[in-house]
């Protein structure tokens, strides 16, 4: 069993870097096509050796013309073999390059192109993305590496033929350098180890130094003194990070030095008996300069094979999480076992039955055995206290996020068999972390439906819906006015008023099924929330004829007496569910919730 699943592992390999190759040598025909040259250039350069042999035996022979024989094939070699390494490695540079962009535009788009997102908050996820971004460019090298290799390997095999042909005792040293050949599944353990342990501090340094660069950061970072314990942070953040590298290049140059050293002794036993044999006249002098000279070739005929399994290593260690992340990703778009199609208007509503879900290493549920229905065009409040699932909820119906357990139907067709994408684009809303889109008012308003993304009167009316019409004073441009003061000419905004263009990019698509509200006015008083989600709610009941839903989320009770229908939920669970009527007149948790915030607004 363990023997058919190293078959199927090394045929896996195999397959996944010739893939590699292939699409590297397409990316880049030109330059692959002259890196092969090198290997020319290489094969002269070997020649040098026995160059330097014909020139001393004919100064010992007295011979010049094979001096100068000597001296114009050395020469012309070595100008070859600049020229050659100078085209070559300028095209492996560029190819190295070009395929190196090509991935990392890949592995963004993959990641951007997984549907769900709960994915970003599972750190071992994450920990092998980063593992994945901090080594991508042995994707790019990989293809570069082995053509690297190849004319390497061609230099070292005429070396070997060279230094053969002037003594075959010069063989012995091949052997001599096998020890770190031996090495080399050792020195990949370490490698892979070194590469996971780095990938958490990574993130976290990362994350670290991008927080003390925010100007949102700034005030509190210089209020509360925390410049000296964010510099410590990063500190150690940063050496945890590079520790492990640094360990790995410790060893590895422990055993660099003990091989050299190994090499340097035997190769001074097999030139010491060469030499003897020189003085004595069984060899030449010519002979015994060729070996001489290619002492550094024949222990760099290992070194090559010594850097091409360590470079063949990282790239099949890259090559295997990129391969994952294409299968994670694949495997998400899956996960559908019939795409149904979604529907132009609802029937009877949105059930969810049995609904549970868990953040990736979290040891309880964030909702637990949900039943809950949302009628066909109804306005429905969700309330409830921190953590008791509302926003965990939002993204189960949005499809960012997939029920670890249970079902959610619209119309009794399940959510999972509709096409992802095809289910969001009926979907509409806005959210307390809402994206500040730094753009003209036009487009960061009207990105909210990009079919209509150029028309003025649909971000006008969303503006309005919004209740940012007194904004546009504000607004030296009105709807061609830049955001943000980071551009040249752009306004400044409050926290309020990013949320109400939040809110109206939110209100740009024409009858969505489902509109989604999470907590989008948390920078607004409780007036403005109360009359915001009032005039919405009635809009909603208006264009209700598609029987869209909408889902009110806040922790503000005072603002879902508007809705039809009330959910309340504790725990994960639900714990009422009524008008706020009836639940006010039952007098459970919702009604006390109620009275307590209806007091502390009074005081």
């Amino acid at each position: 069993m363990t023997e058919s699943k190293d078959k199927l592992g090394l045929r896996r390999t195999v397959s996944l870097m010739a893939k590699v190759w292939v699409r590297s040598a397409r990316e880049a025909p030109g330059a692959t096509a002259l890196t092969l040259l090198e290997a020319i250039g290489k094969i002269t350069g070997a020649l040098q050796p026995l160059c330097y042999g014909w020139m001393v035996t004919a100064l010992v022979s007295q011979e010049p013309r094979w001096f100068v024989l000597g001296a114009v094939v050395l020469v012309s070699s070595a100008s070859l073999n600049h020229i050659l390494q100078m085209t070559g490695t300028t095209a492996r540079v560029r190819q190295r390059e070009r395929i190196g962009h090509s991935y990392d535009l890949e592995i963004a788009e993959l990641s951007a192109r997984i549907a769900t997102v709960d994915h970003l908050e599972a750190p071992a996820y994450l920990d092998k993305l980063q593992a994945l971004r901090d080594n991508h460019i042995a994707l790019g090298d990989s293809l570069n590496g082995t053509i690297n290799f190849l004319n390497n390997m061609a230099w070292a095999l005429a070396s070997v033929w060279v230094a053969a042909s002037a003594d075959p005792r010069m063989l012995l040293l091949i052997v001599a350098g096998i020890p770190p050949l031996l090495l080399q599944p050792l020195q990949q353990r370490w490698n892979k180890r070194s590469e996971e342990a780095e990938a958490a501090p990574s993130r976290l340094t990362r994350s670290l130094v991008s927080t003390t660069s925010q100007v949102e950061a700034g005030a509190e970072i210089r209020i509360f003194g925390l410049r000296e314990v964010l510099g410590r942070r990063i500190a150690e953040a940063a050496h945890r990070w590079r520790t492990p590298s640094t360990r790995l290049a410790t060893r590895e140059a422990i055993v660099q030095t003990s091989a050299g050293v190994f090499y340097f002794v035997a190769a001074a036993a097999v030139v010491g008996w060469i030499l003897v044999d020189t003085l004595a006249g069984r060899v030449t002098p010519g002979a015994f300069t060729t070996a001489v000279a290619s002492l550094a070739a024949m222990q760099r005929f290992v070194a090559v094979l010594v850097f091409w399994i360590g470079h063949l290593g990282r790239s099949i260690r890259a090559v295997d999480r990129y391969q994952w992340l294409v299968d994670h990703a694949r495997a998400v778009a899956e996960q559908a076992d019939q795409v149904a199609d979604v529907p132009t208007q609802i029937s009877d509503g949105i059930s969810l039955r049995g609904v549970a879900f868990r953040y990736p290493g979290a040891e309880v549920d964030a909702l637990a055995g949900l039943d809950l229905d949302l009628p066909a065009g109804a306005v429905v409040a969700v309330v409830g206290e921190n953590g008791a699932g509302k926003s965990t909820l939002v993204k189960l119906l949005a499809g960012l996020y997939r029920a670890t357990t249970g079902t959610i139907r619209v119309d009794g067709i399940d959510l999972s068999r509709f096409d992802t994408r095809a289910w969001r684009q009926t979907l509409s809303g806005a959210y307390q972390d809402h994206v500040r889109l730094e753009l003209a008012v036009q487009e960061a308003v009207g990105s909210g439906d990009l079919a209509r993304l150029e028309e003025s009167d649909a971000v006008a009316t969303a503006l309005v819906r919004a209740g940012a019409e007194s904004d546009r004073n504000l607004w030296p441009y009105e709807l061609n006015t830049q955001l943000g003061t980071d551009w040249t000419g752009g306004v400044d905004l409050s926290g309020g008023q990013w949320q109400r263009i939040a809110l109206a990019r939110g209100m740009m698509r024409r009858r969505p099924l489902l509109v989604m509200l999470d907590e989008p006015t948390s920078a607004l008083d409780a007036a403005a929330e109360n009359d915001l989600f009032a005039r919405h709610a009635e809009m909603a009941r208006t264009a209700g004829s598609g029987g869209g839903i909408t889902l009110l989320v806040t922790h503000r009770f005072s603002t879902v007496a508007a809705a039809d229908l009330v959910v309340v939920l504790d725990g994960g669970k639900v714990s009422e569910v009524g008008t706020h009527a009836e639940l006010m007149a039952a007098g459970r948790t919702y009604a006390e919730l109620y009275r307590i915030q209806a007091v502390g607004y009074r005081t």
